[in-house]
Parts: C-alpha cells; structure tokens; sequence
C-alpha cells in the first residue's frame, strides 16, 4: 500500500449487531489509502471475534484488544498505533453516508492547508436520516474556515480529520471519564489548531433510537468533568461560543446530574459546582458579572432546589390533567422521555407535533406523529409542550407563535431530568 492518508479509528465494546455494517461502511470508502483500526475495549460479546474474522479478509484492518477501560482509553491507543498523516473516528455502530466522505475531507484539508477539517452529520433514527433540530455544529451551511472564537460549539468530531502529528505535538488525547470523552478532545483540538474548515458535504450518520444509559455516579462524575473541562478550554481560548453552550448544558441533563448526586452525598460533585462558578468568574461572563448571581447552586442551595422540586413536578402534572388537548412538540429522545413520563403520571397526550413529518416516523411510542397544523385550539383548552434539546427551542417556539399558537411550554430539562427516579440519556 502507498503511504497511509488516513487511519479511522474504531473503538468497540459489545457491538456485534453493528460493527460489521460499519466496518464494511469504512472499507466502501473511496479512499485507497487508508487502514482501519478496531480497538476492543473488553467486550463481553461476538464483537472482538467478528471484528478479527473482517481483518481477516481485508489487508488494512489492524484489531486491538485492551481490557475495558472506556473508549477515550480505546481511541487514544489507537492514535499512537495509526500510521496515517490524518486519523478520525467512528463509533462501532455509526456509518458513514456518502462513499467518497473520507476522501472529500482528505483533499479539502490538504487544498486548505489546515491540520482539522470536517463535514456536516445527521442522526439515524428508525430507519430514517435527519437533520432537523440537530445542534448547528452539526451541520454546515457553507464551505468556510470557522476561527475558534467564532466556533459554535463542541460536538460533531466523528465528521472531522485530524493531523495525527499536530495531535502528538499538542498533546490532544482523549480522557480516561466513561462519559464525555469527546467534547474536551474536540474543543482543544479546535483551540490549539486556530479554527477548523468545515463543509457542507454530509459526511456521518449517528444512530440514535436504540441507545440509552442508566447513569452511576462514576459515569455522572465523567460527564460533569468533560463539560467543566471544555468550559476551561473556552474560557482559555476566549471560545464565547462554547462558553454559552456549556451554560445551556448545564441547565438540562448535565445540570440535573450534578445537583442530584450532590443531593446524594456525592462530595467531589458537590466540588464540581464551585468549579463552575470559580471558572464562569474567570472568564468574566457579563451576565454573572450583572447579576452577581452564580452560573450553578451550591451547598444548601442545591438541597432546598431538589426538594422544591417535588412540587413543581405536582404543579405540571395537575396543569396537564386538567388540559383537555396536550401535545409534545418533538418526537425525538427527549419527547420520548416526557411522552413516557406523562403516560407513568395518568396524562393522556393527543399526538406529537413535528414541523417536517417527513423526517420523522408515523409513530412513536404508540403516539402518532403529525404536523403542526394538526393542533386543535377550539376553546383555547390546549398545551403545547416543547419536549426538544435547548439549541432548538427558541425556533420552535418562534414558528409556533408566528402560526397562532399561544398556549406553549418549553420544558425545563434541568428540573425533567430530576423528576426522573433515575437519570438516563
């Protein structure tokens, strides 16, 4: 083989229903000049096996086995094994859309000049492609050098190449949480290299309806720590982009995670507040500095939240009892969550409401799906819930009132989150 273009670097645990389609998705690729790097992080299935027997059959297939140790552990070894000039990487269970993707991001990086370039992706969602609601980093609209302060925020990276040799010298690995590994690897990827070109040319398709995760408190601690380690990457490289999606993160999923393992006792989560607002003072974020309020609770503070909690929980319930028509606006992970929520909680929701039926399924979780203009008003005896990720809900909410749409609730990911008996992505 020619000198190797590009290593894709695959880590897998318990993948065997996928990691063939997606290897073979890899090797499809029109780039010759490329090896593949499997790295099995312990599985307990056939993945290990399927993935030699592939190697078998193909010359540029290289399988690794570590003991289970996470996947930033399974990426960063296979980092140091790839002897490509760029390396990228792909999840066990992802694949790529278009068959000249690699090759595409090869050229245009080597035309620009530039040590990361990466494309647009889209999530994969019972049989079907979107890109509807997805986060805007996630999908370019233009060809263009994105600097880093104006970067728009820190995931997508799966769609990106990076110089293996720009990797090594800044030393930019992955870190060894079991969750969030991703997000500090990219940001500091970004900030080291100045910015990234980014095209529109759609390069990955993530599969998401099949994936949850029940959170323990050293997966709860992972993710907590890779935010606040992108935090201090943002506030480092002045990224005010990031600063602000780290703040909106923090008032959902990420947010509820640390209050309630700090509610449990968790000392080193209670430790991760303070972070947060001694950071958030760091970087002299105007709202802070006008409000004088901190970015998150701490103490006490997060004790009577979680507790007042309860009653909000009685309150939203009681609304939606006594609302004869109830809609959930997004029928994607997080209006799964809330549709199963109001069923456990003896509410009955009318439908989910989605501006593009065509990029969703007909139904979801028994619940059909229809368009906007499906909403009854009749008498006002209605609820919209906005049941979508923050990045998306001033639009909705915006199309929603331009339409005539009064009765809305955009819900507050932070306190659903905590409604849960346990917190699962």
């Amino acid at each position: 083989m020619e000198s190797i273009k590009v290593s894709i670097i695959v880590p897998v645990y318990n993948m065997e229903k996928y990691i063939e389609s997606t290897l073979k998705s890899i090797e499809d690729q029109s780039l010759e000049e490329k090896e593949i790097i499997c790295v099995d992080d312990g599985s307990t299935d056939s993945s290990y096996d399927i993935a030699v027997r592939f190697a078998e059959k193909e010359s540029n297939v290289t399988v690794l086995k570590q003991d289970n140790m996470g996947s930033g552990v399974a990426r960063n070894l296979g980092i140091h094994n790839a002897k490509g000039e760029f390396v990228c990487f792909i999840d066990a269970d992802d694949f790529y859309v278009a068959d000249d993707a690699l090759e595409h991001l090869y050229h245009l990086a080597k035309q620009k000049n530039v040590v990361v370039c990466g494309g647009s992706s889209c999530d994969y969602r019972d049989g079907k492609m979107s890109t509807a609601g997805i986060r805007k980093e996630r999908k370019f609209i233009e060809d263009k050098y994105v600097k880093r302060e104006e970067y728009p925020g820190m995931t997508g990276y799966c769609a990106f190449l990076f110089e293996k040799n720009f990797l090594i010298e800044n030393s930019i690995f992955f870190p060894s949480y079991l969750r969030g590994q991703d997000a500090p690897f990219f940001v500091k990827a970004i900030a080291c290299a100045g910015g990234a070109y980014c095209c529109r040319k759609l390069v990955l398709a993530y599969r998401k309806d099949y994936k949850t995760v029940k959170y323990s408190e050293e997966k709860a601690l992972g993710i907590v720590k890779s935010l606040r380690d992108v935090f201090k990457l943002s506030v480092q490289y002045e990224m005010m982009n990031v600063q602000h999606v780290v703040r909106e993160e923090l008032k959902g999923e990420i947010g509820a995670l640390l209050y309630r393992f700090s509610y449990e006792g968790c000392i080193e989560m209670t430790k991760m507040a303070s972070e947060f607002n001694a950071i958030a003072k760091e970087g002299m974020l105007c709202n802070d500095l006008v409000s004088n309020k901190n970015l998150l609770l701490e103490g006490n503070e997060i004790i009577t939240y979680v507790q007042e909690n309860t009653e909000k929980k009685k309150e939203f319930i009681n609304q939606l009892q006594n609302t004869k028509n109830v809609y959930i606006f997004g029928a994607g992970t997080i209006g799964k969550k809330v549709a199963v929520f109001l069923r456990r909680n003896q509410v009955n929701v009318r439908s989910f409401i989605v501006t593009n039926t065509k990029q969703n399924p007909l139904e979801v979780e028994k619940i059909t799906v229809k368009g906007i203009s499906t909403v009854d008003k009749e008498g006002n005896n209605y609820i919209i819930i906005i049941a979508t990720f923050w990045y998306s809900q001033e639009e909705i909410i915006s199309t929603l009132k331009t339409k005539g749409y009064k009765n809305i609730y955009p819900i507050d990911l932070r306190r659903f989150y905590l409604w849960q008996d346990k917190i699962g992505h």
